[in-house]
């Protein structure tokens, strides 16, 4: 503003020096995770979800950035973006019980995820690459098979195997 050291300072002058302070963001925004700074890269993405209902944390405030998902998190986010969940008959011998069981169940019927040939889902175990992109993928519609590959396609070098169950879906 203008004036001099001896003049009142207006409420302008103020929001005038606070909007160019590095840390503004701070002030204005708070986090709904006690574990998530709000000038995380992946912050404004994971704050718009949050607010959508897609995610809810954990108990304990946290959102735990840094770990890996498991598969019973991934369904459940994938599940929120297409269905309102309907219960369903048990088709998993270890879900019954788990927190995600009628989201697993829902997800299972609707024919976005498989289990395990023992008969298991595994809720717990944390969700590979592969696996996350394969349900990514039916969510999404995409189901590649061969004779539908681009010649000039990006082919990853982790993913050389074409006999691999998930070579089409990477």
């Amino acid at each position: 503003g203008t004036g001099s050291s001896e003049t009142d300072t207006s409420e302008a002058d103020t929001s005038e020096v606070g909007s160019n302070s590095d840390t503004v963001d701070s002030f204005i925004k708070t986090s709904p995770y006690t574990d998530v700074r709000v000038d995380a890269w992946y912050y404004d993405e994971l704050l718009a979800l949050t607010e959508a209902g897609v995610f809810n944390g954990y108990p304990d405030g946290s959102f735990k950035p840094d770990a890996s998902i498991t598969r019973a998190e991934l369904v459940s986010v994938m599940v929120t973006f297409f269905t309102e969940i309907e219960p369903v008959d048990p088709e998993f011998i270890d879900t019954v019980g788990h927190w995600a069981d009628e989201i697993i169940e829902e997800a299972y019927a609707e024919g976005l995820i498989e289990g395990y040939d023992d008969g298991s889902f595994r809720p717990d175990q944390s969700v590979t690459r592969a696996e996350a992109i394969k349900v990514i993928n039916v969510v999404l519609g995409r189901d590649l098979v061969a004779g539908e590959l681009c010649d000039d396609m990006i082919v990853w070098k982790d993913n050389m195997d074409t006999d691999a169950w998930y070579y089409y879906a990477i």
